[in-house]
């Protein structure tokens, strides 16, 4: 019963989402994987957009197999991983080198994070950014710093005319950060 009330409340959520604007969803944590499945197969797959996804909670090594399970093509999206981890597979053509996808060192630099997005966005090639976990950067920052970065990044996405996504996972700190959105 839990999963299908998520999944209605989710797909009435992703109903009001249009082309371009700033979209916060706060979950629970159990319901994360669920919501960031939901999210992409409705911008991509739905919507049909190509977009950046910032993942700070895992590494994107896994993520075109991922993708490809629940049918979304990963050439439209383009991955920026700020675990800085890496096994050495996943996202590599032949030569080795990674395609679509950029690894940042770590969480705590956030300037390495805003010019990956930048790099990313100002290319023209994408429809929307997509952050998997606003609250992962709250492991690493404090809140008025991660309150001005996600202002910054939103208002950049807005002169960009991109949309922007972002997931909170429901913590008493995250309130202060959600009304600059």
């Amino acid at each position: 019963m839990g999963e299908i009330d998520f999944n209605s409340r989710l797909n009435n959520g992703l109903k009001k989402i249009k082309d371009r604007g700033v979209y916060t969803l706060v979950i629970a944590p159990e319901e994360y994987h669920l919501a960031t499945e939901g999210i992409l197969i409705h911008l991509t797959k739905k919507l049909n957009k190509k977009g950046i996804y910032v993942i700070l909670s895992r590494s994107c090594e896994s993520l075109p197999m991922k993708f490809t399970e629940l049918g979304i093509d990963p050439k439209v999206l383009y991955c920026i991983d700020g675990t800085g981890r890496s096994s050495g597979k996943g996202w590599q053509n032949k030569e080795g080198s990674t395609k679509n996808a950029t690894r940042i060192g770590n969480l705590h630099s956030l300037t390495e994070l805003s010019l990956a997005i930048t790099e990313r966005s100002n290319t023209g090639e994408f429809q929307f950014l997509f952050f998997d976990s606003v609250t992962m950067l709250l492991l690493y920052n404090n809140a008025a710093t991660i309150e001005k970065f996600i202002k910054y990044i939103a208002d950049k996405m807005r002169y960009l005319n991109m949309g922007f996504l972002l997931i909170a996972i429901n913590e008493e700190i995250i309130s202060d950060i959600i009304p600059v959105l």
